[in-house]
Parts: C-alpha cells; structure tokens; sequence
C-alpha cells in the first residue's frame, strides 16, 4: 500500500512537470509579419514606450516627500553656519601656516 501512494506522488510531480508542448511557427510567418507593419506602426510602439515612461515618472515623482519649508529653512542656515565656521578655521589655518614659513625662512637666512 505505501508503494502505491509512493508511486501516485510520483505520478503527479510527473504531470505537475510535464513541459507544455508550444505551437511551432515557421521562420517564414515571423519574418512576413515583421514585414507586414508599416512605419507608422512602429513609430506608434514607440510613442507608447515614450508616454509609458513619463507616466511612471510623474507616479514617482507624486510619491516623492517633499520637505516642509521649516525644514528647508532649518537646513540652510545650518549648510551657512558651518561654511562659514570652516571659512575661518581654513583662514586661521593660513595664517599660521604663512607664519611658521616667514618664520622658517627668516630663521635659516640669518644662519
């Protein structure tokens, strides 16, 4: 008995594999249809290639969140404090270094 149930799933996963036999068509059918479609009905795919995809871009582009202008405003200022802290620690950095050269330089002329 516990052959005949092995043998009935065995069955089955056959049937469930089984590949599907596909219609056939001759090289000659293909090429005839491809023939077949005037300019303008390729110009037309193409018009709807070009449309699909500026309708998936306005989709995305409703999806998008946009900041609120209190986060816009919060944001630059913080972009503009620390530009304008690291514009004055790169002077100070310029001094100093101007300095230590002038004072390299004086030291080993003097020499």
């Amino acid at each position: 008995m516990a052959k005949k149930k092995l043998k009935e799933k065995t069955d089955k996963a056959k049937k469930i594999t089984k590949p599907k036999k596909e219609k056939t068509v001759s090289k000659r059918s293909k090429g005839a249809s491809k023939r077949d479609k005037s300019k303008s009905q390729r110009e037309v795919t193409l018009l709807e290639k070009v449309k699909r995809f500026f309708r998936g871009v306005i989709h995305e582009y409703k999806q998008v969140i946009w900041p609120s202008p209190k986060d816009v405003i919060s944001t630059s200022i913080l972009v503009i404090v620390i530009m304008i802290g690291l514009s004055i620690y790169m002077y100070i950095v310029d001094l100093l270094s101007v300095a230590f050269i002038d004072f390299l330089k004086n030291l080993f002329t003097k020499l």
